[in-house]
């Protein structure tokens, strides 16, 4: 799926990734009650990039990351899938006999 739709469905912990990727994008609420969350972008190689989104909209980052060609690319992609964001974690970390 679009990356859009698949970030449109993401609860408290879920994530998304592309199937070749070991890295992934998971959404953390950080207040049910105003509906404010981050985004964290989680690298192959455990760096990790935060988004905070607040509930008018408002988006900030601590430090940005480079909008790449890869990352475009993906952003184009429509083989998103999701997933709990411990499951991705669990195969971007290489936990588990497969």
């Amino acid at each position: 799926m679009p990356f859009a739709y698949a970030m449109q469905g993401l609860n408290d912990g879920d994530a998304v990734k592309r199937q070749g990727w070991a890295g992934y994008v998971k959404k953390t609420v950080t207040n049910a009650e105003t509906g404010a969350y981050k985004i964290t972008f989680v690298k192959r190689d455990g760096t990790e990039t935060e988004y905070a989104v607040t509930a008018d909209g408002t988006i900030t980052a601590a430090s940005p990351m480079t909008f790449d060609v890869e990352l475009m690319a993906a952003m184009l992609s429509d083989d998103w899938i999701k997933g709990t964001a411990a499951a991705f974690e669990a195969a971007r970390s290489g936990n588990g006999t497969w």
